[in-house]
C-alpha cells in the first residue's frame, strides 16, 4: 500500500484522507487568521482560525487564501496546506492532490510548491473534473456530462467512454448564488445581509422548482445606520434571486451538451452546489436527460483522487 494522501483544495474547504482501507475522510476549513497588526503574520489555521477569531475578534482577521478567481497566496497556502498535511500524521507523504480553481499553470505551481514545503514528498496534480468522475464511478461508463460544483467555480467536463472530449470552468458556482441573493435583497428593501445568512437561505429556503409561500424572517443590516433588524421574505422571491444564476450555470452545461459527439446517457452532479434544492429537476426539465446527484456529492473529489492512488492510475 502506497504512503499517499490525498488533498482537495477547495475555496471553501479542505478535505484530506489517506490512502488505505476504510478512508475516513477529515476536512478543514479554507481560512487563515493573520495578525491585524502584521497581514503576512499567520496565526491559525483552519478550524483554529475559526476559534481564534471567536476569542480575539479585534486581533485577528480571516483570509481564504483559495478563492478560485485568482492565484492563491503562497504564504497562505503553504501554511493551511502544513496544517491540513499534518492531521494524518504521515512524515513525507507522497500528496494527490486538486485545487478547484482557474486552472493556471501560476495557480498549479503555487499550490503544489506549497504543499512541499508543508511537508508532502512527491506531489502529483489530479484535475478535480476527473477525480469527481471517479469519484462517482462513472467516468469509463458510456457517455456522461460530469458538472462538479463548488464554492467559487464549477468544472462541467464531458466524457466518452472514460475519454473526457470536453471541459468548461466557470464562475456560477455557491458563492455567485449567495452574492446574487444578497444583492436581489439590496436591491429591493436596500438592506444588507452577511455572507453566512445568505448561504443559510440558500441552503434551506432556495428552490428552483415549486417555492414554498410560507414566510420566513431573517437577520439584516441598515447600512444607512448599520443597526440590525429583521426582514420577512417568502421562499418564492428568494428563489428568483437566486435563478440569474442558476440559469446562467444551465446555459453552461447545456453548451457542453451541444459539443458532445453523441448524446449522453445522463448529468451527474457532484460538489457540494448539487444540494441546491431543485437544481436537478430545473436542470433536468430543460435538457430532458437522467441527471443524478452522486452519493455525498462534496466528497466526490477526495473519494476520486484515493481511488486513483489505491489503482494505480497516478
Amino acid at each position: 500500500m502506497k504512503k499517499a494522501i490525498g488533498i482537495d483544495i477547495g475555496s471553501a474547504n479542505v478535505r484530506l484522507a489517506v490512502s488505505g482501507l476504510d478512508t475516513k475522510i477529515y476536512f478543514e476549513p479554507a481560512v487563515v487568521a493573520v495578525s491585524r497588526d502584521d497581514g503576512r503574520k499567520v496565526m491559525a489555521c483552519g478550524n483554529d482560525a475559526h476559534y481564534l477569531y471567536s476569542r480575539i475578534p479585534g486581533g485577528v482577521k480571516l483570509v481564504h487564501p483559495f478563492t478560485g478567481e485568482t492565484a492563491p497566496d503562497p504564504l497562505y497556502s503553504e501554511a493551511l496546506l502544513k496544517y491540513v498535511i499534518g492531521k494524518c500524521r504521515l512524515r513525507g507523504p507522497d500528496a494527490y492532490l486538486s485545487y478547484s480553481g482557474k486552472h493556471t499553470k501560476e495557480a498549479e505551481k503555487i499550490v503544489v510548491d506549497a504543499a512541499q514545503n508543508g511537508g508532502a514528498g512527491s506531489v502529483i496534480s489530479v484535475d478535480p473534473s476527473y477525480a469527481a468522475a471517479c469519484g462517482c464511478g462513472y467516468r469509463g461508463m458510456g457517455e456522461n456530462i460530469i458538472a462538479n460544483i463548488g464554492a467559487s467555480v464549477c468544472d462541467i467536463a464531458a466524457y466518452s467512454h472514460s475519454k473526457m472530449v470536453e471541459l468548461r470552468t466557470c464562475g456560477y458556482a455557491g458563492r455567485a448564488v449567495d452574492k446574487s441573493i444578497g444583492t436581489g435583497i439590496f436591491h429591493k428593501y436596500r438592506f444588507s445581509i452577511t455572507p453566512d445568512t445568505a448561504e443559510s437561505i440558500k441552503l434551506s429556503f432556495v428552490s428552483l422548482t415549486k417555492p414554498a409561500d410560507t414566510p420566513f424572517v431573517i437577520p439584516v443590516t441598515k447600512p444607512t445606520v448599520g443597526l440590525p433588524c429583521r426582514l420577512t421574505l417568502t421562499p418564492a422571491e428568494v428563489s428568483g434571486f437566486a435563478e440569474k444564476v442558476t440559469d446562467e450555470l444551465i446555459d453552461e452545461i447545456v453548451e457542453v451538451l451541444r459539443n458532445m459527439p453523441a448524446e449522453p446517457d445522463k448529468i451527474v452532479l457532484t460538489g457540494g452546489g448539487a444540494k441546491l434544492n431543485g437544481f436537478p429537476a430545473a436542470l433536468e426539465s430543460i435538457v430532458r436527460l437522467p441527471v443524478v446527484v452522486a452519493n455525498e456529492p462534496e466528497n466526490a473529489v477526495i473519494r476520486g483522487i484515493i481511488h486513483i492512488i489505491d489503482s494505480d492510475e497516478g
